[in-house]
Formats: C-alpha cells, structure tokens, sequence
C-alpha cells in the first residue's frame, strides 16, 4: 500500500461532512459506521457511506470503519459498501485472528456480489483492546492486513490507564504494534490527538511515533492534515544527508564509510535508500493529486 500518513475519520451519518471528503487531503478517509454513529442512525449511515464509496472522488485511499462482524451489523454493512471505488475496512476492537479470517470471508462473499476483484478490499486492524496488543503479532499476519492501527481511547479505559499528555500508558502497546507491523510488512498507525486545537501537542506526538517507527497517525479533524503530513515527511535537511550517504556508499569499495564524521554501515545506508523512495513516491503522488485538481 503506498505512503499513508495521515487517516481522517468522518462520520458516516454526517451528510454535510461526507459532502466535503472529496476535497479532504487525507492520505486515506475513513467513512466511519462504528462509534461515531448512534444505534438508531446505523441503517441511515450505511446507505450514505455506500452512496459516497460509489461516487469515488475521494482524492486519497477510501476506507470504511464498518461495526463488527460479532453482532451482525458488520454484515450490513459490508453488503451495502463493496464498489470498486472501496479501498480497504478497518475493523475495530481486532483482538483475534479469527476475526480477521472471518471478514476475509465476508468480504469475499460481498466482492462476487458486487463484482469487484476477489481480494481486492484491504483491512486495517484497529487494535483497541488489551487482548488486541497481545495479538499483535498474529494479528498483523491476517488475511489482506495493510495496516495496525492503535485506539489508544478505548485501550486506555479497558486498561484502567488514565491518558495523559506525554502518552506513556500506550509505550508497551505502541512497541507490540509497530514491532509487529515491521516483522509482517505492513504499516503501522498511531492513534489520535484528541485535542484539535493543540497542534504543537500533535506534531511533538506524531515526530515522537515517527522516530518509533509508525507510518502514519489516525485524525479527527481536517485541521489536523497538514501538521501530521509536515511530522511524518523528511526534511530537506534528512534527504540531504541521506544522499551524501548513499552517493558516499556507492564510490567505497568497501562496506563501511565516513560521512559528516560519522561511520556509515549497511544498516544506515539501507535507512537512507528507504527515505529517499519514500520521499520520491509521495512527491510523486502529490504531482498526481495536483494535476487532478
């Protein structure tokens, strides 16, 4: 899946905001038919979110945060969103494979009906339970897993944590989930900021998960786009001296070399390769999105 830094909630029953995700500049929208909808809402939700996946001119990656499949609903609406424009599902409280091996199914099911190409729909794993952490490993395994992304809220209160500003009740969760996504190949997504007026708050959050290793930061607020795009984007400074590093590797015959006054080994190097593609792909997307507009 390429560079996804930035994930944006949007409410499922809300037709003024689905309204605006066309114009969102999130690297993936998430519809949202779980918590951000009241019970008596879902049906309604279901039929404005799969109106608005079958539209498909939203911008980034289309998500869907479906209800869970425990209950039934989750089967609604899976039923109701599958178009080809549909990106990937996010499944909340993922604690278990099964889970995973059951939306799979479901979802295979729903991709024949609407006639999109069988395992095509990709899953987001939103861990949010204590069970969900421990899983981690497995979890990021699952059938179509893209991505492990952390609800830090729900997992707080199943804790019994208080959630503070430094954010340290989520260290053992956020090192499960990021070792684990690195050990599977997929990407791993810190949870969200809840306070939408403080950003220097979310860019000091989103550059401490960055340096952790997270891929990207789940948002509530449109406001919140441009300072996790800035956080989690190297620098030019970054981009600089990783091509010193790699142009310094690539002229030594041997493995190990000086840069800055530093020593470079493979390790750095390989570091160095792997943000300069990153940096050339999402510039890349970026002068796709431009010239779209």
């Amino acid at each position: 899946m390429r560079p996804t830094h930035s994930w944006l909630f949007v409410p499922g029953d809300s037709e003024k905001m689905l309204a605006k995700a066309p114009g969102l500049r999130a690297d993936a929208v998430i519809l949202d038919l779980e918590d951000a909808v009241a019970p008596d809402r879902k049906a309604a939700a279901r039929e404005l979110v799969g109106a608005t996946v079958s539209r498909g001119d939203i911008p980034g990656l289309t998500f869907v945060r479906i209800n869970t499949l425990d209950d039934g609903p989750g089967y609604a609406d899976l039923a109701r969103i599958l178009s080809p424009c549909l990106d990937g599902v996010m499944l909340p409280k993922a604690a278990h494979v099964s889970q995973l091996e059951a939306l799979d199914h479901a979802l295979r099911e729903a991709e024949v009906v609407a006639g999109v190409e069988p395992g095509k729909v990709l899953v987001a794993a939103l861990v949010e339970t204590p069970q969900g952490v421990l899983n981690a490993p497995d979890l990021a395994r699952g059938p179509r897993v893209s991505a492990l992304c952390l609800g830090g809220e729900d997992l707080s209160l199943s804790l019994g944590a208080r959630r503070t500003f430094e954010g340290h009740e989520l260290d053992f969760a956020r090192a499960m989930l990021v070792t684990a996504a690195a050990a599977a190949g997929v990407q791993a997504v810190d949870t969200v900021w809840t306070d939408v007026r403080d950003l220097e708050g979310l860019a000091m959050e989103c550059r401490g998960v960055r340096d952790r290793g997270f891929r990207g930061k789940l948002a509530i607020h449109p406001g919140q786009l441009d300072t996790i795009h800035a956080a989690f984007a190297p620098n030019e400074e970054e981009l600089a001296i990783a091509r010193r590093i790699v142009e310094a590797f690539a002229a030594s015959p041997t493995g190990v070399v000086t840069v800055d006054g530093k020593m470079i080994d493979a390790p750095v190097v390989e570091r160095s390769r792997r943000l300069l593609a990153a940096a050339e792909l999402r510039a890349g997307l970026d002068r796709h999105e431009g010239e779209r507009e």
